[in-house]
């Protein structure tokens, strides 16, 4: 059914349901539509949400994810009405706050600049201890980075010492902290493997999770990324593990000291980009 005919459907449904109804369709459509967007069914996706936005005009939760659906289609126009729609109703939502900007930006672009990525399974962003880490990119390319969409899949490769983080079309994105890196690159040298994808994309800012997907007998008992083991303040959040040092007993998995990073308490919502809120070890975002 397109959005037209839902339109039309919904509109005379709606004069038709008390509010407690309508209140308790937009729970059940909202959970089907995060559902879709876990599955990747953006255009379905975009239909459930449309239902939502008819029974409730300003919800910005609906009007986000149809922005989050039309960026998966590359409907970059389309996104964009759908953040200013958020905004309109809550100027402070940071998701709409956070994706407009880069959306603007792509659009002056040109066609060019939206190109198509492969996007990784959302199971894929499920932390495992010691086998999943996030990490925030240095020495950002600005201009790749415009392209990145959350979810997508990113290259990693070993450059003298550095790890290099690519879109796979080849466009370099960033490197992966030192610290990491230097661990990282001795474990891959003796066999192991890692897979990446964007956990956030926003101007001067981008964030991914790297996951061991082979370890090498030579590395058997040797930990990717050791458990954090440090406190963190009720309005921060655990930053990916900082090591110090250059000795091969790191790599045996005893635990050490983390950095904390400040973020705010609408960073990184799962529901942006179609994941469930036990994602990401309960990082805020997608939807």
């Amino acid at each position: 059914m397109s959005e037209e005919a839902v339109i039309e459907e919904l509109v005379e449904e709606r004069v038709e349901l008390s509010d407690e109804q309508k209140r308790a369709k937009r729970r059940s459509l909202a959970q089907m539509a995060i559902n879709l967007a876990m599955q990747g069914r953006w255009e379905e996706a975009l239909a459930v949400n449309t239902e939502i936005l008819v029974l409730f005009p300003d919800d910005p939760e609906a009007s986000n994810r149809m922005g989050n659906a039309y960026s998966q289609l590359n409907r970059v126009s389309d996104a964009i009405e759908a953040y200013q729609r958020t905004l309109s109703s809550q100027p402070t939502n940071a998701i709409a706050q956070r994706n407009l900007p880069r959306l603007e930006r792509l659009a002056e672009a040109g066609d060019s600049a939206a190109a198509a990525t492969q996007k990784l399974s959302p199971s894929f962003f499920v932390e495992e201890v010691g086998k999943t880490g996030i990490t925030t990119l240095v020495d950002v390319d600005q201009d790749a980075a415009l392209r990145a969409t959350a979810g997508e899949e990113v290259s990693l490769k070993d450059f003298r010492g550095t790890i290099k983080v690519s879109l796979l079309d080849g466009s370099a994105l960033g490197k992966i902290e030192p610290d990491l890196a230097q661990r990282l690159t001795r474990l891959m040298k003796t066999g192991n493997k890692y897979q990446a994808g964007v956990v956030m994309a926003e101007p001067g800012r981008m964030r991914i999770l790297v996951r061991e997907i082979r370890q090498s007998p030579e590395n058997e008992g040797k930990i990717s990324f050791p458990p954090r083991t440090v406190s963190v303040r009720a309005y921060t959040r655990e930053g990916l593990l900082r090591r110090s040092g250059d000795e091969e007993d790191e790599l045996e998995g005893d635990a050490s000291d983390v950095e904390s990073e400040d973020v705010d308490d609408d960073d990184e919502n799962p529901s942006e980009f179609g994941f469930s809120e036990t994602s990401l070890s309960g990082d805020p975002d997608i939807g």
